[in-house]
């Protein structure tokens, strides 16, 4: 199942438009670009979806095209481990947001 656009914009909402892994500035889309960035957003699963991961919040997070790359030649245990580590003090991927995910301010929706 793909992601809808909603799930998308929350991500990118969430994650405040940087990649969750370098830290460069993205776009969303040509109409809602904050830091006039020239580098495209991805939303990567942490889990992958043939390994039954989901769509969730929890399971997304959003990366730039050079780490979505590098994401792809990982195994999901050494990315949920890099992704705490380098979350720490934040909420660490894989507990659930669940439903503060809802509260979650969208734009343009």
């Amino acid at each position: 199942m793909s992601l809808t656009k909603t799930v998308k914009k929350m991500v990118f909402r969430r994650d405040g438009g940087k990649c969750q892994r370098c830290g460069k500035e993205l776009y969303f889309s040509k109409d809602f670009n904050p830091h006039n960035s020239t580098h495209k957003s991805h939303i990567h699963h942490v889990l992958p979806q043939c390994d039954r991961g989901g769509n969730s919040l929890k399971n997304l997070f959003l990366t730039c095209t050079d780490c979505e790359r590098e994401y792809h030649n990982k195994p999901p245990d050494a990315l949920i481990q890099e992704m705490n580590e380098r979350c720490a003090g934040k909420i660490p991927l894989g507990e659930a947001l669940g439903s503060d995910a809802a509260r979650l301010p969208l734009f343009g929706v």
